[in-house]
């Protein structure tokens, strides 16, 4: 299993810290639910925003936008937007790895990588929370080797990152937000499996990437089209009310299903 932390950590030269942070769990409305495929017979969508801080860059906040829903008895989850405050000193080291050239050309690989941590965060998460509130006797039930909880997600195998701003606010500093593109039909199906290692008072996450093959667009998550021109938050498919922010480019379309 890739140890993603620790390639992030190596790339600044940073030692790995263990141990995984994530909180302030609230509810928020976002266009990406309208986009949202129909895969499974639950189409009970919650919408969420999640702020989450990185081993490696552990100072800055990162906001998560995502929705998640049941999907055949397994937690299904789609990472919709990205953001920080890109020219926040606390936050330079993020910004550096995912904008080495500046803004807004932004770096394929470390973008995806940014949003891999996060959404192992946000499950690990998840996972505690289930596991801390079982009875003793139950606990076996999310525990290694034999046992644990998946997690779901369907991406399109090649995609690129939609690079969003906000307007800069009264100290001048201003938050960048970035969102996957799908720029072809075939759908990757990333599956996380994670149980609760006794033996080393852990949690042990197990990925595993497979190609679907080729599917109509909308089945994949995010649609085939082009970056928006504005994207609205804290908003709702048919009411964009929210703040706009406007686009600044895209990166290189890239495969991320090896």
């Amino acid at each position: 299993m890739k140890n993603s932390e620790s390639f992030i950590c190596n790339f600044y030269k940073i030692p790995f810290r263990c141990g995984l942070i994530v909180i302030s769990l609230t509810i928020s409305v976002q266009r990406a639910k309208a986009q949202h495929s129909s895969i499974c017979a639950d189409t009970n969508c919650h919408d969420t925003t999640t702020i989450v801080y990185l081993p490696c860059f552990s100072q800055c906040p990162i906001t998560v936008h995502w929705i998640w829903r049941i999907c055949n008895g397994e937690k299904e989850i789609i990472i919709g937007v990205m953001s920080w405050k890109f020219n926040d000193p606390i936050c330079s080291t993020l910004t550096n790895y995912a904008f080495p050239t500046g803004f807004p050309i932004g770096d394929q690989f470390a973008m995806e990588e940014i949003i891999r941590q996060c959404f192992n965060q946000i499950v690990l998460n998840d996972f505690m929370n289930e596991y801390n509130t079982l009875p003793s006797n139950s606990k076996y039930i999310l525990e290694c080797p034999n046992n644990g909880k998946k997690y779901l997600s369907t991406y399109s195998t090649c995609n690129e990152k939609c690079i969003y701003a906000s307007p800069p606010n009264e100290y001048g500093l201003f938050s960048v937000y970035y969102t996957p593109r799908a720029c072809g039909q075939e759908c990757c199906k990333i599956t996380r499996t994670l149980c609760y290692n006794k033996i080393y008072n852990r949690v042990d996450i197990i990925e595993k990437r497979e190609k679907t093959g080729y599917s109509q667009p909308f089945q994949c998550n995010p649609r085939l089209d082009p970056c928006p021109s504005v994207i609205y938050l804290d908003s709702s498919p048919t009411n964009t009310t929210g703040i706009p922010y406007n686009n600044f480019g895209h990166t290189d379309c890239a495969s991320f299903c090896e």
